[in-house]
Parts: C-alpha cells; sequence; structure tokens
C-alpha cells in the first residue's frame, strides 16, 4: 500500500516537472510537420541582420500623390470673404458712403461718455451714407466742422437743447441742469431719447450702450452703431461691402456689379475680377479681398491624445507636423502615438516618432485631410526559460533583442538552453523572399510567420542581439536544456524519498536508544 502511493507521488512529481514548453530541437521539428511549412526557421547571423536593417517598409510619403501647396489658397463656397473698395476721388460711384467721412479724433468717446456737443455742424452731409440721423447724434460724433454746406436750418435748430440743458434730454432721456462738465455720475447714458423728443422710450442693448428701440428710435439706434464702427478707424478707409458667405453657386454679390464667381480662385484673382467690374463705373478703383473663414481650406485633426480641432492652412503650405502642433500636440510619448492619415480614399498610419526622426516622411497637409492620433502602445510577449513570463511594452520606438531579454530578466540559469532563443514573428512576403525562406504552407496573403533562432553559446551572437530589433506583437521564447528534465526528476525524487529516509533514520535512532 505505502508503495504504490510512493510509486503515485514520484510519477505525478515527475510528469509535472516534463510538463514544460518544447526544447529546442522540438521546435525545429515543428517547423515542417509531415512535409508541410508551419513556420520558416531562420538562423540569426550577421547576413539575416544585415538582410533586415536593408528592409524598411514603404515610405509614408509614397501612399498619397505627391501634393506641392499652391503660394495662394483658393476661395471655396462656403468661405466668408471680406471685400473693401477704394476709389481716387471722394465724389466717386460709391458717393459720401458712411466710411468716406472724416471723423475728428474723440468722436467716439463723446458719444460712448455722454459729453457736450457742438452747435454748428457745417460741412457734414445730413444723411451720411444715407443714414437719418438726427442732429444731436451728429454733434455728438462729429463736433463743430466749421465747413460750409453742412446740415439743414431745421436740423440745426435742435441743437439748442443740447447747449442750453446739458445733453439731459437729448442723451439721457431724462431733464438735467448745471453746465456741461457734470460730474461723472451725473453725466447722462447716452440713450436714443435725444433724437427726438417725441420718441418712444422701450430701451434695448446697442453695442454695450444703451438705446431706445421702437419706431424711428430703434433705427436711430443701429445707425448709430454704424456710425461708431466707423468713427473707430483712422486714416481714410475705403468702402466696406458687408462680408458674405460664398454661395452654393460659388459667387458673392458686388454693389454695381452683380453675382461674382469667386469659389475656385485667389483672392487676388477676385480682386482683378472686381476691378474689372468697376473700371468705368468707379474712379479707379482699388480692390482689396480678404479670405476671412475658409472651412475648405482646413485640415480635421482628432484623436483621443489631441484636442480635436479644424485647423486653416497658411498659405504656401503646413506640414503634418505643424498642423498636429497648432491643434495643440500630443498628449502621449511619440513611440505609442500613431498618425493615421486619410487623404480622398486612401489611408495610412505611421507613427509620431517616425516623422520627427524622418523629416523626408513629413508631408505636406492638403486641403480637406482628416489627421486622426491614436495611442498605441507597443508590445512584445516573453514565455520560457526567463527570469519571468509577462508581456512588456516597449519605452522607446527601437528596441533591441539584448534589451527585450533583459527587461524579462534575462535567461534562467538553472532551466534555459541557450542555444535555442527563439522570436516568432510574421513578415510581409517581401521581407521572407530577402531571406531566401520559402511562404508558409497556410500562411495569410501577403505575410508568412517565421521563427528567428539565437544561439547565446555564441559570443558574437550578443553582438547581433544588439542589432536585431524587436518588433510590435512578438513573441520570444527561450527553451529548456535537455538536462533539465534530469534535473526536475531528481528533485522530484527527492521531495519523496527524503521525507521517507528521514522517518526511517528517526526511527531507527529511536529504537536503539
Amino acid at each position: 500500500m505505502y508503495r504504490s502511493v510512493i510509486c503515485a507521488s514520484f510519477l505525478a512529481l515527475l510528469l509535472n516537472a516534463c510538463s514544460s514548453g518544447p526544447y529546442g530541437g522540438e521546435v525545429v521539428e515543428q517547423a515542417k510537420p509531415g512535409g508541410k511549412i508551419a513556420f520558416d526557421l531562420v538562423q540569426i547571423d550577421d547576413g539575416v541582420v544585415k538582410t533586415l536593417e536593408a528592409q524598411h517598409p514603404p515610405p509614408f510619403a509614397t501612399r498619397f500623390k505627391e501634393y506641392i501647396p499652391a503660394p495662394d489658397l483658393k476661395i471655396a463656397t462656403g468661405d466668408i470673404v471680406g471685400i473693401t473698395v477704394w476709389e481716387s476721388a471722394d465724389n466717386g460711384l460709391f458717393g459720401n458712403s458712411l466710411t468716406e467721412l472724416s471723423f475728428p479724433a474723440g468722436s467716439a468717446a463723446r458719444a460712448l461718455t455722454g459729453g457736450s456737443a457742438a452747435s454748428a455742424l457745417a460741412g457734414v452731409p445730413s444723411s451720411p451714407g444715407g443714414l437719418t440721423v438726427s442732429p444731436n447724434l451728429m454733434a455728438l460724433l462729429f463736433g463743430a466742422t466749421g465747413a460750409a454746406g453742412g446740415l439743414s436750418s431745421s436740423q440745426t435748430s435742435g441743437l439748442d437743447a443740447l447747449s442750453t440743458s446739458g445733453g439731459g434730454s437729448a442723451l439721457g432721456g431724462g431733464s438735467q441742469t448745471g453746465n456741461n462738465n457734470s460730474s461723472p455720475t451725473n453725466r447722462p447714458s447716452l440713450g436714443m431719447t435725444g433724437l427726438s423728443s417725441s420718441d418712444s422710450a422701450s430701451t434695448s442693448s446697442l453695442g454695450g450702450f444703451t438705446s431706445n428701440s421702437g419706431g424711428a428710435s430703434g433705427q436711430r439706434g443701429q445707425d448709430l452703431g454704424k456710425l461708431l464702427d466707423v468713427a473707430s478707424q483712422s486714416g481714410r478707409p475705403g468702402t466696406r461691402i458687408p462680408d458674405q458667405q460664398v454661395g452654393t453657386d460659388g459667387a458673392i454679390s458686388i454693389p454695381f456689379i452683380g453675382r461674382v464667381n469667386v469659389a475656385g480662385r485667389t483672392p487676388t484673382e477676385v480682386e482683378k475680377s472686381i476691378e474689372a467690374g468697376l473700371r468705368g463705373k468707379a474712379l479707379d478703383p482699388q480692390v482689396l479681398v480678404v479670405d476671412k473663414k475658409s472651412v475648405a481650406n482646413t485640415v480635421s485633426v482628432a484623436g483621443e491624445v489631441v484636442g480635436g480641432a479644424r485647423i486653416p492652412l497658411s498659405p504656401g503650405g503646413d506640414r503634418l507636423l505643424q498642423v498636429i502642433a497648432e491643434a495643440g500636440g500630443a498628449k502621449a510619448p511619440p513611440h505609442e502615438t500613431f498618425v493615421r492619415l486619410s487623404r480622398g480614399d486612401v489611408t495610412a498610419t505611421v507613427s509620431l516618432a517616425t516623422l520627427v526622426s524622418d523629416p523626408s516622411q513629413d508631408i505636406y497637409a492638403e486641403p480637406g485631410d482628416v489627421l486622426t492620433l491614436v495611442r498605441r502602445p507597443q508590445i512584445f510577449s516573453v514565455f520560457g526559460a526567463t527570469g519571468k513570463n509577462t508581456v512588456v511594452t516597449f519605452n522607446s520606438d527601437k528596441l533591441p533583442l539584448s534589451d527585450a531579454l533583459a527587461k524579462a530578466g534575462g535567461l534562467n540559469d538553472d532551466k534555459a538552453d541557450p542555444r535555442a532563443v527563439f522570436l516568432f514573428r510574421y513578415e510581409p512576403e517581401s521581407v521572407v523572399r530577402a531571406l531566401g525562406q520559402p511562404m508558409a504552407t497556410d500562411a495569410p496573403a501577403g505575410i508568412s510567420p517565421v521563427a528567428y533562432r539565437l544561439d547565446l553559446m555564441d559570443a558574437k551572437s550578443y553582438l547581433l542581439a544588439k542589432r536585431f530589433a524587436v518588433h510590435d506583437q512578438d513573441v520570444i521564447y527561450v527553451a529548456n536544456a535537455r538536462a533539465q528534465a534530469v534535473y526536475q526528476a531528481f528533485t522530484a525524487l527527492s521531495q519523496v524519498v527524503g521525507p521517507v529516509e528521514t522517518g526511517f533514520l528517526t526511527c531507527y535512532y529511536a529504537a536503539n536508544c
């Protein structure tokens, strides 16, 4: 009975000791089972390392047609376009437009702070730019010009209220006594009730100051906003045509010309077209066209490691790294960040570390491109007689086999067969052919499994391991030594025989005692 128990225990321990992975010789035999090729077995030597070093993936740039950015971006449908027109004289086609007027210094400030008004507005048009504005408001904006040909007598008669009452009813909508140098607390607010004594008082906000809306006063409030906008300019500005969005027909509207096609044309080309349309109508017209907001000339940047944004491209072009930087930059290490570029019906991926280290890969971004930044840590797995069996993450974009083994704790001196260090990976067909190996029998299209073998009993192999690059998803396996089975068997036997021998000796000496 005791003999059966001892034999069964010994057998179980012996089987457990022999239950590790395949030996090096068994890996070699399993490469070609039954005449088929399960995987190619390649001994790592200097020639193999040189062959692998010469193999490079297709350059990122070759996946896309060469794009050379134009020196000037073109306007597209949906863009917001601003246009300004200058003429050589004041009495041109656009006449006394609002922006043709000359504003004395401090006009806008007086209007905003409720300062005193002048008693005359000679030389200032009664309806600047076709706007209907009361003389009180004109006084605040323009002050006394001293020129002839100003407002009519019926318009200037209302200015007496400003000089006699301190601008109370004219500016604030309420009575105020005293002179015009009143304290800030008594200074009237800029209301629209002063524009006409009969205006109703329905208050609204206009450009950061209070005005009365409703009826004619509401329109005068809008006019005031336009006047203040222009009064803040310096010099002699041109006639600004309101910003327009390019319509679905690819055109915008220009006074005295009509619809002008702008889509697919540069701002310079549009300027010449508008000038040609105004020639013979305006006095030596000069046009400036600005593409203020372009939707088409942008690149979309998205992903988990970058702030999503639509980045406008600069004239002359921006490269991928410049676009990424404009979007806020990647928030993950370069060797863990991959850039996926989608252009038309082509999508390709390259690591951010490659874009940084190889300038030829950093191609120009094209309008309409989509950049997606993805964080994907690279890993390799280690099995067999090493210090630890684990999954290891790369800490750089390049990792040699020597460093990979060191990260796994090196070879186990009591178990490992230094002649049987294997690295398994799928290689492209081009690499397999360059190594002079056949494709595996049941290999997926375009790739084939390869097992690289390293003999660490050869001192030169340590230098080769320093040059042999580990790739993402590689599997490293270190086989046990053949003698390890005998060692484990004796260890198992000692675990069974040792206690029996100890008990026998104890009983023997106890009986003699």
